[in-house]
């Protein structure tokens, strides 16, 4: 029998499997004065690490209830020193005494902020990042040896691409030794779309020898209705973080509640918004607790040709037919035609009753039918692939690097990198099996 990794993906074996967490519990402020009072309602307030009040606005601090301004700036100060003593207490050969001391003296030397060189930079990278195996050597190579913590991955394509099998694929990858590819640690699942599959795990789970129950009970999932619901989610997850080894959040898909939300152009300046808020969250949430977010995104078709495409991007209308029994008790079945909104001055409303909200809220089977259109390419322009991801700039800039994934030929998909701060430009194939994301064998 192959040999089974540890029921706690906490219990590493081995001094080359230790991961330092570089974060600080907040209950570790009473050491500099703050009450356990303020200390509780920062908590309430969804601060759970000294980190986290150092990496938001001193506003979000003033806003928690039942905090005056000068506790916040207490705790923000003490916040600050502790993470400074933090580093001068691990000095070998040097005493709490000196090293307060020291800081003390430093502070009167200098105002700056954490300044360091870019070999201490390199050396904290080579120190902490850990990369997770995708299931495929060929997306590995591509990547520089898996998905990367402290780094917001973005996932986008067409439907069939392999973004949410490649996501179960991660789920059960980060719970293996560090020495094989893992992360030694949990995974967080926000599904927005509701394609979380627990059986999927399970399958995969059996391809790494792992066992299905242990893999399953060490990924938590939080099934978001609405963008408010999925920045709840989000804000509350660092309570998890905090008390147990995570290594992996997931958001699947990012942008899918952002699009049934907010419709028109009316609304994308909120949109827009709160979408830049939510990546921000994502991208403490990553280096505070040294993890690997990986998000999803839908793509839309960007023919650049002066046609007027349907797109949910730009105002789109759906007209939607359905029967329902007054028992609800029933399939519903839905026909389905697009409307688009070529800004002429016409205005459409959007149906707000989505199909796939009556679906969970009165469990029922919900069937749609859709039209297609042809493209004939005889002397028309269009593009080989005009495939664009949802949400603009502020999803293209948030995000640390993009990866295009595409249909090939047969069970071929290929993954693309199209932006990265130290990854070139390239692709990779891969295949999805019951196992999950396996190589692509021609």
């Amino acid at each position: 029998m192959a040999e089974q990794v540890a029921m706690e993906v906490g219990q590493v074996q081995g001094d080359e499997e230790m991961v330092v967490d570089d974060f600080q519990e907040i209950e570790a402020l009473a050491e500099l004065g703050v009450s356990a009072a303020d200390v509780k309602k920062a908590k309430e307030g969804g601060f759970f690490t000294i980190q986290s009040l150092i990496m938001n606005p001193r506003k979000r601090l003033h806003a928690v209830k039942g905090l005056s301004e000068a506790k916040a700036d207490k705790m923000l100060e003490a916040a600050k020193k502790l993470t400074s003593l933090r580093r001068l207490h691990a000095v070998k050969g040097l005493s709490e005494a000196k090293a307060d001391k020291m800081l003390e003296a430093a502070k009167k030397l200098t105002t700056a902020g954490s300044w360091i060189s870019g070999a201490e930079a390199m050396q904290k990278r080579a120190r902490d990042i850990v990369k997770v195996t995708t299931g495929a050597a060929a997306l590995d190579t591509l990547l520089g040896g898996g998905m990367e913590t402290k780094a917001i991955t973005e996932l986008y394509g067409e439907y069939r691409t392999g973004k949410t099998q490649l996501c179960h694929t991660l789920c059960v990858a980060v719970q293996l030794p560090i020495a094989q590819g893992g992360g030694a640690g949990k995974a967080a699942y926000v599904d927005t779309e509701g394609t979380f599959r627990p059986e999927r795990i399970r399958s995969i789970a059996a391809r790494f020898n792992l066992d299905p129950d242990a893999v399953l009970d060490n990924i938590v999932v939080g099934r978001a209705h609405t963008v408010d619901g999925q920045m709840e989610l989000l804000q509350a997850v660092g309570a998890k973080m905090v008390e147990e080894p995570y290594k992996l959040l997931i958001v699947d898909s990012i942008m899918a509640l952002f699009r049934t939300d907010f419709t028109g152009r009316g609304e994308l300046a909120e949109r827009q918004q709160k979408l830049g808020q939510m990546m921000a969250l994502l991208k403490k949430i990553s280096e505070e607790f040294n993890m690997a977010v990986v998000v999803t995104n839908q793509a839309m078709s960007d023919p650049g040709g002066g046609m007027a495409f349907i797109s949910e991007e730009f105002n789109v209308a759906v007209v939607v037919t359905n029967q329902i029994s007054e028992e609800f008790n029933v399939a519903v079945v839905v026909t389905n035609q697009v409307m688009s909104d070529p800004g002429g001055g016409m205005t459409f409303v959007a149906d707000p009753k989505k199909p796939a909200a009556i679906s969970e809220e009165f469990n029922v089977a919900v069937v749609v039918t859709n039209q297609v259109m042809s493209d004939p390419g005889g002397g028309m322009t269009f593009v080989a692939d005009p495939k664009k991801p949802v949400g603009g700039h502020v999803m293209a800039h948030a995000s640390t690097q993009r990866l295009y994934l595409r249909k090939g030929k047969g069970e071929q998909r290929v993954a693309k990198v199209v932006d990265s701060p130290c990854l070139a430009e390239g692709e990779a194939s891969f295949a999805l099996s019951d196992d999950g994301v396996v190589e692509y064998k021609e």
